[in-house]
């Protein structure tokens, strides 16, 4: 939070994917962050996530080898006050891009001509 908010204060957009699981730590990203954070809650459902894991991540945790794993064994509190939820099983990258950008522009964020970001990916 704190490399993103100095390029935030810098002109820059800087978008951090992070596992917070703890509303309290997300809590604290915001006062960081102040008035450019935005939140991004990815609420796609466990068996989908699980269903993509390249890694076996959760196969491992299922199994007790990784312990305190978002998901098993480590709750998760979503989000009651994030700015855009996104369900990954239901919207496709190009959708979600879109639905960021949207959102960057009616929070203040984007001011220019929207252009395809996902068509940069």
């Amino acid at each position: 939070a704190e490399i993103a908010s100095h390029l935030a204060r810098n002109g820059h957009i800087a978008i951090v994917a992070a596992v917070s699981p703890a509303a309290e730590d997300r809590a604290a990203a915001r006062r960081i962050a102040e008035d450019m954070f935005r939140e991004i809650y990815i609420a796609t459902p466990a068996e989908v996530c699980e269903s993509r894991d390249p890694k076996g991540h959760y196969a491992k945790a299922r199994a007790g080898a990784l312990k305190g794993f978002t998901g098993i064994g480590n709750d998760y509190q979503p989000p009651i006050d994030n700015e855009l939820t996104i369900d990954t099983s239901s919207r496709t990258v190009s959708e979600a891009t879109e639905d960021i950008e949207l959102m960057l522009a009616r929070t203040g964020v984007l001011f220019d001509e929207l252009v395809d970001l996902a068509a940069n990916i």
